[in-house]
């Protein structure tokens, strides 16, 4: 009887090994096909059940061994125990994998749970980018995912990628799905959204910019304890000491800073925390930008040097430069087209003037502002070079331009070029230049009219990039002009300057222009 039952012990056990590792193979492939969590679940506890059998029997089989076979029997299922044991550890990584969606996060488990009861599912929190939420995201993210050790930093970063959205996750859009990738993304994520300081910052905003108004009282209590609870959990309780007057009055002062100076401040906060609630610091550093912008402003001289003969406005440099183009421009361009006609030849060229009579001709050089005795502009005919020097050939010198009309077509080229290289040049920054040497300024002669007929010939100064010229006072006062009230400072060399409120401003239309 005895023989009988040795013999039926080591067929049991060689039976029940075959029937655990069937189990294991499907318990593999189960794995491999990621299937439900409950029929994995399943399967790993028929598996675990039936190795406790099996172990029972390998126990009373080695019972009945000498010395030198227990041995071998004991290798020979520590090696079956081995490969029970690695199918057992990757069925219960997978298992933890896919409870970690499941579950709520941070849960104590009863003991219903522990037999396998699946508790409501709870999704994962979602971020946008939001400074201010970014503390309560990853609270939640990282109790129920990243200290989750059975879980791969490969798993981790998909599960983050599926949390993230907008700003958040182009942070991150770059990072594979490698181990290491899943470290690169939590260190890059803090770095940009776990701004401690930004989220006080509004925090406080929302506070003491609390809109004056009949406010509701459940309303506005949950808007004060919704903030006041957000401050605490970043170490700002407003009830103690962790939150000052001067980190308050510094968070509502920096709102009324210009873009730049906020900017400035905020990488001076980056740089050293502590900064957001040094008032002394950030008083100097007022005082600093105060300076700062005082040495900076823009200075009143004009580029060549020279007092500008105008008071700018904002709104008339803005017109300057849309425009572009001052007196200096005007006098370089026009000598390219004729003053007459607006063709692209020369005055003395144009056939209007040839062809017009004496009074007529003198009329047309007249309005178009030239020299009645070389027909170019910028000077009148008892300043021009040709006077008094030079006579007429056809001794017709009544007549303005003669010289120079008549010329005739059988005249060489070499002597029309000649003739024509023989004008004064024309300075940059000059109308014209007298014989003496002496320069004169860019000037516009111009009728100023007053009431009924009465009108004078003024000279309206034409410097470089100026929008506003004068007129004596008398004049303004012959001609009974009644201007706008205006407010003037006249800026001059070193510094020195000179305020006016008790000028009038007219305005010049050009109508007429006389020699």
């Amino acid at each position: 009887m005895s023989k009988l039952k040795s013999l039926s012990l080591p067929k049991k056990l060689d039976l029940g090994k075959r029937r655990l590792i069937k189990l294991l193979d499907e318990l593999d492939q189960l794995l491999e096909e990621r299937a439900a969590l409950r029929e994995i679940e399943e399967q790993l506890r028929t598996s675990e059940e039936h190795y406790r059998q099996v172990e029972e029997s390998q126990e009373e089989f080695e019972t009945t061994l000498n010395d030198d076979e227990v041995d071998s029997a004991m290798d020979e299922w520590a090696k079956f125990r081995q490969s029970f044991r690695q199918s057992k550890a990757k069925a219960q990584t997978l298992i933890d994998e896919l409870r970690a969606v499941d579950v709520v996060p941070g849960s104590i488990r009863s003991a219903e749970a522990d037999r396998y009861v699946r508790l409501p599912r709870c999704a994962l929190p979602k971020f946008d980018g939001d400074v201010t939420k970014f503390r309560e995201f990853w609270d939640q993210f990282e109790s129920s995912i990243h200290q989750q050790r059975d879980l791969s930093d490969a798993a981790k970063l998909v599960y983050l990628r599926d949390c993230l959205t907008g700003d958040a996750l182009g942070a991150i859009a770059g990072l594979s799905a490698a181990n290491a990738d899943y470290q690169v993304a939590v260190r890059r994520l803090k770095e940009r959204f776990d701004r401690p300081v930004v989220v006080t910052r509004r925090l406080l905003l929302n506070l003491v910019g609390t809109p004056i108004r009949e406010w509701d009282v459940k309303a506005l209590s949950n808007h004060i304890d919704r903030n006041v609870d957000a401050l605490t959990a970043l170490g700002k309780d407003p009830r103690t000491e962790a939150l000052t007057a001067a980190e308050c009055l510094i968070t509502v002062a920096r709102e009324s800073l210009p873009e730049q100076a906020r900017i400035k401040w905020d990488e001076q906060t980056m740089e050293d925390e502590s900064a957001q609630s040094d008032l002394s610091r950030f008083m100097q550093f007022l005082r600093n930008q105060a300076e700062l912008m005082h040495n900076h402003r823009p200075s009143s001289l004009v580029s060549s040097g020279t007092p500008s003969s105008v008071a700018r406005t904002p709104q008339k440099t803005t017109k300057l430069r849309e425009h572009g183009k001052t007196a200096t421009h005007l006098q370089v361009s026009v000598t390219d087209r004729c003053l007459v006609c607006r063709g692209s030849h020369r005055a003395s060229d144009c056939p209007a003037i040839r062809k017009a009579a004496g009074r007529q001709r003198r009329a047309l050089m007249r309005k178009a502002g030239l020299c009645f005795h070389c027909l170019e502009p910028g000077h009148v005919a008892k300043e021009c070079g040709r006077g008094g020097d030079e006579k007429p050939k056809n001794g017709n010198s009544g007549e303005p331009g003669t010289s120079r009309l008549s010329e005739r077509p059988s005249d060489p080229p070499l002597e029309k070029d000649q003739r024509r290289k023989e004008v004064n040049p024309v300075n940059v920054n000059l109308a014209s230049r007298i014989k003496s040497g002496r320069a004169r300024l860019q000037i516009v002669r111009a009728f100023a009219h007053g009431n009924g007929d009465r009108r004078m010939v003024v000279n309206c100064l034409f410097d470089t990039g100026a929008e506003r010229s004068f007129i004596r006072e008398d004049v303004a006062q012959e001609l009974g002009l009644r201007g706008e009230k205006l407010s003037m400072t006249v800026h001059g060399f070193g510094g020195s300057s000179a305020f006016s409120n008790a000028r009038n401003g007219y305005y010049i239309t050009q109508n007429y222009v006389g020699q």
